[in-house]
């Protein structure tokens, strides 16, 4: 994934569909761009829809990634988002 520019709609069609080709190092570095647009105060719904999405990643990782950027979310998307997560499995996360 380039580290530069990040197609989050080609991203988030992939994941859509289920790709399981991209590795999850790739996923959290993906989080992490998603935080720097929110950050830039780019709320679409794309961006909130990928979220959700990487908030029910397999790797735990990937999740807390996206609790620790809940805050930047709408209030709503954080509400749900942040209800989500409180309940998953893995410490880490919740």
């Amino acid at each position: 994934m380039n580290d530069t520019m990040i197609d989050f709609t080609a991203t988030l069609a992939r994941l859509r569909a289920g790709d399981a080709d991209m590795p999850w190092p790739d996923r959290r570095n993906l989080v992490s761009r998603l935080a720097e647009e929110l950050t830039g105060g780019d709320v679409s719904e794309s961006l909130v829809e990928l979220a959700e999405i990487l908030a029910g990643d397999p790797k735990w990782e990937v999740r807390r990634d996206v609790a620790d950027v809940l805050l930047l979310l709408p209030e709503n998307d954080f509400v749900r988002l942040a209800a989500r997560l409180s309940e998953d499995p893995n410490a880490f996360v919740r």
